[in-house]
């Protein structure tokens, strides 16, 4: 006969005490006041990071209900840290209290948004590329708005870039690539959709706003053009052709259908400004409106 197998036991008490004291994420038990009864090492060092003393909890960090949740805060040195925080109530030492369990997931995070860098950022400018648009557009069409706003679509392109990169080099026309994307981060809002969606084009979207006008926008864009052209010792000056379609939203937009319907206009614009399409902003006083319709171009610059 063989002899009778032993009976599994369950982990002792020092054996989970070994597994809370190796466990890489934070554990963390407070009462119902927030004040910290037993954290882990793992705890410890990441309260360290975000509190000068471990009497409490960071206020952030303080647990209001039992639903997990993606944190994003600054530690004490200013530096972001991404966490997922996960809380259980039980009891602890006879009284009611809570079990944190704490994830740092700054690397995952940071990871995360590097790729989307690569897949969604024009890598010359820092804009979206034309995944990164119809990726933001797709957002847009998701926010639940009734009825949903008009859309301002402005469609730029540089004048005169293959001549610069056939007389001057890349190096030179990578240079006006970027000047441009900075002057459409100056000139046009954070939160405004800018992209470079191929070649010498760029695109911005602009959802309505009323206290804002599209004409505003481009006397901001003729200055700032303006500007930098006066500066002295530029080797270029920086010229773009532009062109504005709007949209009033009645149903999700895609960029297929937005392309489509500005971008032979743009084309038309760009090839035939010299002959019949004004050059605003050389002859013109900045005061004079600048009236920009989806039937007319301008040469800025």
């Amino acid at each position: 006969m063989h002899a009778p197998q032993p009976i599994p036991q369950g982990p002792s008490f020092f054996d989970v005490a070994a597994i809370v004291h190796l466990q890489p994420d934070a554990i963390v038990v407070v009462n119902l006041q927030q004040k910290i009864l037993f954290t882990n090492p793992a705890a410890r060092r990441l309260l360290c990071r975000l509190i000068n003393n471990d009497a409490c909890l960071p206020a952030v960090l303080q647990v209001f209900d039992t639903e997990p949740a993606r944190i994003s805060l600054k530690d004490i040195l200013g530096q972001d840290l991404f966490i997922h925080l996960h809380a259980q109530s039980l009891l602890w030492q006879g009284a009611d209290a809570y079990l944190l369990l704490i994830q740092d997931i700054t690397a995952q995070v940071k990871h995360t948004r590097e790729l989307e860098q690569q897949v969604y950022r024009d890598d010359l400018t820092g804009l979206y590329n034309r995944r990164g648009l119809h990726r933001a557009l797709q957002l847009l069409n998701t926010l639940p708005e009734h009825p949903r706003p008009s859309l301002n679509v402005i469609y730029l392109a540089i004048n005169g870039l293959n001549h610069v990169n056939d007389t001057g080099g890349h190096a030179h026309g990578d240079r006006i690539l970027r000047e441009t994307a900075s002057v459409l981060r100056q000139v046009f809002h954070l939160t405004d959709i800018k992209a470079r969606i191929g070649g010498d084009e760029f695109m911005v979207v602009i959802r309505h706003r009323p206290s804002d006008s599209l004409e505003t926008r481009l006397h901001h864009l003729h200055s700032e053009i303006q500007r930098r052209n006066a500066c002295p010792g530029r080797e270029y000056q920086l010229s773009l052709s532009v062109g504005k379609v709007q949209f009033t939203v009645s149903q999700p937009l895609s960029l297929d259908y937005i392309l489509a319907q500005t971008h032979q206009r743009l084309y038309v614009a760009k090839n035939s400004r010299k002959k019949k399409f004004l050059r605003f902003f050389s002859d013109t006083s900045p005061d004079r409106p600048l009236l920009v319709n989806d039937a007319s171009y301008a040469a800025v610059g």
